[in-house]
């Protein structure tokens, strides 16, 4: 087999009548999944319903089946919602898929001012004392950084191209290799299952 970082890997007999063997490329649809933390205090219909629009919106992402989004798990400082969709996995990477969808997920959870907090320490020491800034200035800083962000949001919409180019790449070469072996591959789409 040619693993995708393009490394032979040879299974022995033993490991594979033991083991259970999992063909990722016998389909044609693939699921890709994900978690995002969100704020306790979140309105969590509120930001499902963002998430799976957004993921509907996708031009990558499958209607059938469909994506989906729900509650996983509660976190020390952040309650966490799983994200998954689907993609032609010869058609579309699966990591440049995910990848993006991530970042679009994101990017609408945060426009519809959903945090997503960091994890908070609180450190009390009397001795640790911050200096002072000027009203003025935090009020410049505040609204230099909103104009950037608005700048850098309005960029940051765009999907990215997710078409599985090095997969293509990648299948160019195993092609070339079966023809060598046609009769012994049992990864093909018509090779007889078991």
């Amino acid at each position: 087999m040619l693993s995708f970082d393009g490394n032979h890997i040879r299974i022995p007999n033993a490991t594979v009548f033991k083991s259970r063997i999992v063909n990722f490329s016998r389909n044609d649809e693939r699921c890709f999944m994900f978690s995002l933390g969100l704020a306790p205090d979140t309105d969590f219909v509120d930001a499902q319903r963002i998430a799976l629009e957004k993921l509907q919106e996708l031009p990558f992402a499958l209607k059938i089946p469909a994506p989906a989004v729900w509650i996983d798990e509660i976190g020390d400082s952040t309650v966490s919602i799983t994200c998954t969709g689907w993609i032609e996995q010869h058609k579309s990477s699966l990591a440049a898929a995910r990848g993006e969808s991530i970042r679009l997920v994101k990017l609408a959870l945060e426009k519809a001012c959903v945090q997503m907090p960091e994890p908070t320490y609180r450190i009390l020491s009397p001795t640790l004392a911050s200096p002072a800034v000027p009203a003025a200035q935090q009020r410049s800083d505040h609204s230099d950084g909103l104009a950037r962000e608005a700048d850098i949001f309005e960029e940051s919409q765009v999907t990215m191209d997710v078409q599985a180019v090095t997969d293509a790449a990648l299948k160019q070469i195993v092609d070339a290799e079966r023809k060598v072996t046609e009769a012994d591959d049992l990864l093909r789409r018509e090779a007889p299952e078991e």
